[in-house]
């Protein structure tokens, strides 16, 4: 009795990587796993920017072209017009995804196929830039939003570029809120005995003010502290705030 080895099943993050290469390779800023809150779409798996031309490129990953990633990669049209779907490599003699493919060409998305063995990416096609009429106007490109998400993506942390691998299950994407907890752990590490006020001016965080991240931060818990799978115990730094009702 001969028995089948069954292929290991592929992720996300695996169809992800290739994608991710091949973008640093142009010599683009490539981000990761990014929240894009306003803009429909959520957390988009991969967000290129090529700072020359100041253009964002949005890409959604999945293991296989389904309805969800269609309606994704359509949402993300109203903010940003270079929007793709990266895939599998179908077998060949495979026309089912190929057929699928030509429903992303009628919406100007495009397209890029993973081959997993070689992990190479094929550009079967690019996004159309054109800003369309024909679209449903429920996805209709809106300029004043396409504005606000290049001004976000060209603010974001570096940090978005290899926190969370694009295509990660069960979120453990960067948060505004981790990015701040983090420059705030650096900061009261270096500065030993430093007050949560002296810390928040020092820092970059997402807070409106100075006083709004002071308020906020220190009303946590001054114990051990888990921020993505890193502990920081911020009661060994930290002195009193003093000047906290300042």
């Amino acid at each position: 009795m001969i028995l089948k080895v069954k292929k290991p099943k592929i992720k996300e993050v695996d169809v992800a990587r290739p994608v991710v290469t091949h973008f640093l390779d142009l010599g683009y800023d490539v981000y990761q796993e990014v929240p894009l809150g306003g803009y429909l779409g959520g957390i988009v798996d991969i967000c290129v920017l090529n700072r020359t031309n100041k253009e964002v490129h949005l890409i959604e990953v999945k293991t296989g072209m389904n309805k969800k990633l269609y309606e994704q990669a359509r949402r993300w049209r109203r903010c940003c017009l270079k929007v793709s779907i990266a895939v599998p490599r179908a077998k060949r003699g495979n026309d089912r995804r190929e057929k699928a493919a030509i429903e992303y060409d009628k919406d100007h998305i495009g397209v890029i196929y993973v081959d997993m063995s070689q992990q190479s990416v094929i550009i079967r096609s690019d996004p159309n830039e054109t800003n369309i009429d024909e679209i449903n106007s429920w996805y209709k490109f809106n300029e004043k939003d396409s504005v606000k998400l290049l001004e976000q993506v060209l603010h974001l942390p570096d940090e978005y570029k290899t926190y969370c691998e694009a295509g990660s299950a069960h979120g453990g994407h960067l948060t505004a809120f981790k990015v701040t907890v983090m420059n705030l752990a650096d900061y009261v590490k270096e500065h030993q005995g430093c007050t949560i006020t002296e810390a928040v001016k020092n820092i970059d965080h997402h807070y409106s003010s100075d006083k709004s991240a002071a308020s906020n931060l220190s009303s946590l818990p001054k114990v051990l502290k888990k921020v993505g799978g890193i502990v920081y115990q911020w009661s060994l730094y930290i002195e009193e705030d003093q000047n906290k009702g300042e």
